[in-house]
């Protein structure tokens, strides 16, 4: 079984008017990462959480507590993500935002908040950030049949559809598994 090692930050949006939602912890984590590894299993990959921190952010140009869109969301990334580790942000309040979680394809960095989705998707919304994470991109209707639309709707990286089981193909397998294999655990850092 592929490992993936994460670095994980409890990111407190800090709040320029009204209050700030409860955050996430050690034990709704621990129960998080469980399920969402139900969900990789299909896959024999397996996400271990190797570090967490606290870190309080507060968003440029905002009068609410977050607008994670495009810009803010790469302003996070620039604040907490190492460059040495896949870093998932849980991020305890999003104001404004349409999108359970954020990643780049193949980057260090996934987003998945606290607030926008019911607690029972939230492993599903991150196993989806983590496939971005691995190399895997949004399967898109454009130019499928009928029957690969209605298969599509059962898949991991369909956008806006989470199901309770969602499935991976093979190539995407194939292809999440080279990513996971491929990573090297972070260097030590010289002392």
């Amino acid at each position: 079984m592929a490992t993936v090692n994460l670095n994980v930050v409890f990111i407190t949006i800090e709040a320029t008017t009204g209050t700030v939602a409860s955050g996430w912890n050690q034990s709704n984590l621990t129960s998080l990462i469980n399920q969402t590894n139900r969900v990789w299993q299909q896959a024999n990959i397996r996400f271990v959480v190797t570090h967490t921190s606290s870190q309080t952010v507060q968003m440029p140009g905002t009068n609410s507590s977050a607008v994670i869109n495009n810009a803010g969301f790469f302003f996070l990334q620039s604040q907490v993500a190492p460059v040495s580790r896949i870093t998932v942000g849980l991020v305890n309040q999003v104001a404004d935002s349409i999108s359970a979680g954020m990643a780049t394809i193949g980057g260090r960095f996934t987003l998945q908040p606290h607030r926008g989705i019911s607690q029972s998707y939230k492993p599903l919304a991150l196993a989806h950030e983590l496939g971005h994470i691995l190399g895997l991109s949004h399967i898109t209707s454009t130019s499928m049949s009928a029957s690969e639309r209605l298969a599509a709707t059962s898949n991991l990286m369909t956008p806006g559809i989470i199901r309770a089981n969602p499935l991976l193909t093979v190539p995407q397998i194939s292809t999440a598994t080279t990513a996971a294999t491929s990573r090297r655990p972070p260097a030590r850092a010289s002392r």
